[in-house]
């Protein structure tokens, strides 16, 4: 019993036999890609529920940031007219205290005038 093999079926059979040492070769790693994906795609979902959760809370910070940006421009402007506001304040304090110096020199000037008067 002889076999006769020509060139032909030999290189489909040494082609044969290197696919299926390639595809036995690849199956672990085809294996460990399949739970890579379903882990990623598990991933995947809990992020979108955390996205779902945090949206809302990511618009109502916004909300109050704006609110802070409102705040911080009426103080810009009260900022812009306390020297005004501080100029005012002093010359209504100042007035009277000129007022009371004046007043308090005077009746200084009248107890030592008084003083020299008697000796």
């Amino acid at each position: 019993m002889t076999f006769t093999v020509t060139l032909t079926e030999l290189s489909f059979f040494l082609i044969a036999i290197g696919l299926l040492a390639l595809v036995v070769y690849l199956i672990p790693a085809i294996i460990q890609l399949r739970q890579t994906l379903k882990t990623v795609q598990e991933l995947s979902e809990e992020s979108r529920k955390v996205l779902k959760d945090t949206i809302p809370v990511i618009n109502k910070v916004k909300g109050q940031l704006d609110g802070i940006g409102d705040t911080i421009e009426k103080f810009k402007t009260v900022g812009k007219r306390l020297p005004d506001i501080a100029n005012i304040a002093a010359a209504q304090v100042k007035k009277p205290l000129v007022v009371a110096a004046g007043l308090a020199g005077g009746i200084i000037y009248a107890i030592k005038s008084l003083k020299r008067t008697k000796t």
